[in-house]
Order: structure tokens, then C-alpha cells, then sequence
């Protein structure tokens, strides 16, 4: 039997800014991608390890943008974050739950 996806909600320490945390492509954004790429990964065949490395990667990839608007670069920046030895982009304190029926994200 498959595992049950995990719900990946994105510590505020790894946002650019206090303002993106609660915007349109914040906390609650990333969790979304990143419940959605587990699913994803279920239908495609992907194993567990694998669906959570992507969803892992989800659950931080627009949190370096500066806004909601055309950031062009935020994809970058959150790669380099999370590709750096710094603390925050590599001990991952996001809140892992399973996500009970009728959850709005």
C-alpha cells in the first residue's frame, strides 16, 4: 500500500522577508505544491524516497521571492539557499503531518 502523502508546512525562517510568509506564494502555497507533488509522484510510480526528496524541494521553492509579482530569479535563490551550509537550509524544522480529510491549504 502506498504511503499517505505528508504535509509539508515551510518554516518561516525560510522566507526572504515576514511579508512573503502569509502572501499568495507563502507557507501556505508551498505546502500546497508540495502535498500536490506527492500525489503526483504516487501516480507516476515514484518511490516514497523520491516523491518526499521532491516535495522537500516544493515546499521551498518560492521562498526567496521578494514579492508575488515577476521575481524573475526566486527559483535560483531558493536553490542556492537550500544548497548552502548554512543552519536554516539544512536542518529541516518544517512541521510534518498527515493531512486530515477536509484540510483547506
Amino acid at each position: 500500500m502506498p504511503h499517505r502523502p505528508v504535509l509539508l508546512v515551510p518554516d518561516a525562517s525560510w522566507f526572504a522577508g515576514p511579508a512573503v510568509i502569509d502572501s499568495i506564494h507563502g507557507a501556505r502555497h508551498n505546502a500546497r505544491v508540495s502535498l500536490l507533488v506527492q500525489l503526483l509522484a504516487r501516480h507516476h510510480g515514484l518511490d516514497h524516497d523520491s516523491a518526499l526528496a521532491l516535495a522537500a524541494a516544493a515546499a521551498c521553492h518560492d521562498g526567496h521571492r521578494h514579492h508575488d509579482r515577476d521575481d524573475r530569479g526566486h527559483g535560483r535563490r531558493a536553490a542556492g539557499w537550500r544548497a548552502s551550509p548554512s543552519p536554516e537550509a539544512t536542518t529541516f524544522s518544517w512541521k510534518a503531518s498527515s493531512a486530515p480529510s477536509g484540510t483547506t491549504l
